[in-house]
């Protein structure tokens, strides 16, 4: 695919990460855009994707995956931020190895599937685990801080930014629950 077409990427990713998840038996983790599974607000998961070609193609893609399986309390320390792990939260004992197999599986097919619908498929099941949905939070891409309430994704994997101007799609950003009032424009 040409570049401007793996935007979307991060996000089947989180969707896989998240599908595995539950079907390993972790209830109550959710996915916050673009690229982090979360449990109980605190980063449980994280998605990089590093992409390099020609813009018209052909691409190729780099996918990361990190999840917290067992992390010290020093380890976590590190990170910088909220943060849990499998070992903490869930009563089932997650083998290291089965986890990552049922990851590449699925995310290869997950590609696959990507590579001739792009997201289409997986906005539906982005919804299904998408942490932020209808909360005011603040956008900071750059140098530039919006508030507004978010309402999901969008066809391209934009997230849907309802602010005092109408609704926006913003293509990059850190996004956080926005502890004030109202909208910025």
């Amino acid at each position: 695919l040409p570049m401007s077409e793996l935007a979307g990427l991060s996000l089947v990713t989180g969707v896989v990460v998240a599908e595995v998840l539950a079907d390993l038996g972790l209830r109550g983790h959710q996915l916050k855009w673009p690229n982090d599974v979360q449990f109980d607000g605190r980063k449980l998961a994280g998605v990089l994707v590093e992409a390099s070609g020609e813009a018209e193609g052909p691409s190729t893609a780099v996918i990361g995956i990190g999840v917290n399986l067992r992390l010290s309390d020093t380890h976590g320390a590190e990170i910088g931020q909220p943060w849990t792990d499998l070992a903490r939260i869930s009563e089932v004992q997650i083998s290291r190895n089965r986890l990552a197999g049922m990851l590449i599986d699925r995310l290869i097919g997950s590609c696959r599937l990507y590579a001739t619908h792009q997201l289409r498929p997986f906005v539906d099941r982005w919804k299904s685990f998408d942490r932020l949905i209808g909360q005011t939070v603040k956008v900071i891409s750059g140098k530039r801080v919006t508030h507004g309430v978010y309402r999901g994704i969008a066809s391209t994997g934009a997230l849907m930014l309802e602010d005092r101007n109408g609704l926006r799609e913003c293509h990059a950003g850190e996004v956080s629950l926005h502890k004030g009032k109202g909208v910025d424009a």
